[in-house]
């Protein structure tokens, strides 16, 4: 050994960019002969300035026993920590049964068709009551966990949002930072943005996705990776709600117009003749229409000017390329809004397709991207294509937005004397701003939602934002959309601002919970958050009904947004003072998630339709409430509205849209078996610690 040691110092060479003599490399390496053997490379004489082979006693040690391998013993119940087999769970549908009126088992799921507010007091009596014979019947299992996980097996990660890819960079160097590297916190001296700074710093989904990966991290479950993947492919999926089918009354090449005249108009503003549509189908589309809807593209078109180029077109006496995109819009949008409310009985003739026509807007769009001259028609175009896009959740819609962002900062629609010198009338002046303030809004809406950065900032427009007038007006939606707007973009820049993740604020939610109040206090008589009522969606007409449904989900969405840092439970401050504050964050948290999953009960397959981003909130407050049953101590409080969230995708996939049924069942009965399996521990269980596992 000695001599093979004495030839493997002549063979060892400086390290690169090395100073040392070669005194000092063979001294060095004359102090640590007795520790190399050629097996690998030894990161503390890297450090010294030279290359080497050093094979640690740990690495000895774990090659001498791998010949001695056992099998492991049995996993006890601190290990399986509410994961149990299914058969187990599910073995006598006698002793588990909830005993509900109006509730079903599917697919090992507990679903209700009721409100959680009837559920609640049985199913806490009837899961208190479990048999205690059920740990000894796990600790006698050899194989606690299960074998497998029930999820879809070919899940796409391919259109995940660019929050998913970061969080899935940050997991691959964790796992392939060598121990020699620098700690990310020892960052912070530099005054550079830690790792962990960041991770602190994420809206709702972001916070889900750590959250659940760090809970699986930390246990090492067989179906880890599973978990998480179903996880991201629920945050990041998106609702489908037409087909990409080839419709029969596909647009030729010359993007000419046809469709009856009468559909045409009715997609503007809901006008048919009296001798082409009956009584009962008149009634019904009354309120269907662009127009109809006071946060739409009403905001920032003239209706009679939009009947006009429809005329035009439908007549064909037009060539301008911003007319016929703007009418192919028009009607992509316009029906929409008619199959939504499941009217197609007037489309089956033509066999209509929003897809279709916004497929001849898409190809008319490459045409108006190359004038070099600025046209109102085109930046309103743009706009209400953007809008066509993100509403019916189409993974164009960032693309599509940051086009109409780009349009207006090169035409420097920002400034007052720009927009004053490119327009030819008041009119267009102040179509104009009320289309930059929309897409200000819409920008900041559509970033929150996706977890990205804006681009459009308020700091570089120099004309007023909307404001109200007078109190005895018509209510203008454009100010209340602006002030929404506002309070998006001060989430996204406490979020992911320079300053705030170097120096967090304590303090930032409430600031932001009184912007949240001046949104509010926008809002016209009878659809502020706090007085709205259950009877209030009953009682209340189609256009009223489906605007404080609106109004409701985003409110309480802003809420999941403001108070996404304190899902964790490891954010906790130590001092008494700043605990309370976490307490009452945590609880406004769950409370809103409850709340999205109350409101789903009046939710109908039109209300998707209509607006698919309420679907992906009531997904995104069940994966809130799973989170919290999963990794934090148990509340039976949950249960009835997982069975109300298990319901409500159940009455969506009966339907004939496109939900992920399978995944969604999955994370509930894992969220219920969780919480039922804490439960279980003990008749004196008060709290679970996390790590752990002690009954207190």
């Amino acid at each position: 050994m000695a001599e093979e040691m004495s030839n493997m110092v002549t063979t060892i060479e400086p390290a690169r960019g090395s100073s040392r003599s070669d005194f000092q490399v063979r001294s060095l390496i004359t102090r640590r002969r007795g520790a190399c053997d050629g097996n690998s490379w030894c990161g503390q004489c890297k450090r010294l300035g030279f290359d080497c082979v050093y094979s640690t006693l740990m690495q000895k040690k774990r090659a001498s026993t791998r010949g001695n391998s056992t099998t492991p013993a049995p996993a006890s119940i601190q290990q399986v920590e509410g994961i149990v087999e299914k058969d187990t769970v599910l073995q006598s549908t006698e002793e588990h049964n909830l005993g509900l009126s109006e509730t079903d088992l599917f697919q090992g799921v507990f679903i209700s068709r009721l409100p959680p507010c009837q559920l609640q007091e049985s199913m806490i009596s009837t899961a208190a009551d479990y048999s205690m014979n059920f740990l000894a019947q796990t600790s006698e299992n050899s194989g606690s966990f299960p074998t497998h996980f029930d999820v879809l097996p070919d899940l796409n990660w391919d259109m995940c949002s660019p929050v998913l890819e970061q969080f899935s960079l940050e997991r691959s160097a964790s796992i392939s930072s060598k121990p020699a590297d620098p700690p990310a916190h020892s960052a912070r001296a530099n005054n550079f943005i830690a790792t962990g700074r960041m991770q602190q710093n994420d809206l709702i989904k972001g916070a889900i996705l750590q959250e659940i990966q760090k809970h699986c991290d930390q246990r090492h479950y067989p179906q880890s990776n599973d978990l998480c993947h179903v996880f991201r492919g629920l945050i990041s999926g998106k609702i489908v709600i037409h087909p990409s089918e080839k419709s029969s009354g596909d647009i030729g090449t010359d993007h000419v117009l046809r469709v009856h005249r009468e559909h045409a108009f009715k997609c503007v503003a809901g006008k048919f003749s009296q001798n082409k549509v009956n009584k009962k189908s008149e009634a019904l589309i009354d309120n269907q229409a662009c127009f109809k809807d006071p946060q739409g593209i009403s905001t920032f078109l003239d209706e009679a000017s939009l009947e006009f180029i429809m005329r035009e077109t439908l007549d064909r006496t037009t060539s301008c390329p911003s007319k016929r995109a703007l009418a192919h819009i028009t009607l992509a949008l316009g029906t929409h809004i008619i199959r939504s409310d499941g009217i197609q009985d007037l489309l089956k003739e033509s066999g209509y397709q929003p897809l279709t026509q916004f497929k001849a807007a898409l190809e008319l769009k490459v045409q108006i991207q190359r004038e070099k001259h600025f046209s109102v028609l085109n930046f309103q175009f743009l706009m209400t294509l953007a809008y066509f896009a993100a509403t019916i959740d189409l993974s164009e819609s960032s693309e599509l937005i940051f086009t109409c962002v780009h349009y207006a900062q090169v035409m420097r629609l920002g400034s007052r004397n720009a927009a004053d010198r490119l327009c030819m009338t008041m009119g267009e002046r102040q179509q104009i701003r009320k289309g930059l303030w929309f897409l200000y809004s819409f920008e900041k809406i559509s970033c929150m939602r996706e977890e990205t950065f804006p681009a459009l900032d308020e700091d570089f427009v120099d004309y007023d934002p909307p404001m109200i007038q007078s109190a005895l007006a018509e209510h203008d939606w454009l100010v209340s959309r602006y002030q929404f707007g506002s309070l998006c973009a001060s989430i996204l820049k406490q979020v992911y601002g320079q300053r705030s993740l170097q120096y967090p604020d304590l303090d930032a939610p409430s600031d932001l919970e009184k912007q949240l109040d001046l949104w509010t206090s926008s809002l016209p008589p009878g659809f502020h958050p706090g007085q709205l009522q259950v009877d209030d969606f009953s009682n209340a007409s189609s256009q009223d009904r489906t605007t404080k449904l609106h109004v409701m989900f985003q409110y309480h969405e802003v809420v999941l947004a403001i108070n996404a840092r304190w899902l964790s439970q490891e954010q906790q401050p130590l001092l008494p003072e700043i605990d309370q504050r976490y307490l009452e964050r945590h609880q406004k948290l769950s409370s809103s998630a409850r709340t999205i999953l109350l409101l789903s009960c009046h939710l109908t397959e039109s209300d998707v339709r209509l607006n698919p981003a309420l679907c992906r909130l009531v997904c995104i407050a069940t994966c809130t409430i799973a989170t919290g049953a999963i990794c934090h101590p148990a509340d039976r409080g949950d249960l009835p509205y997982l069975a109300t969230a298990a319901g409500f995708f159940g009455r969506m996939a009966l339907g004939s849209l496109d939900v992920p049924i399978e995944d969604i069942m999955e994370v509930i009965r894992v969220a219920q078996e969780s919480i039922k399996g804490k439960m279980r521990r003990g008749s004196s269980y008060e709290f679970l610690q996390d790590n752990d596992l002690l009954v207190i």
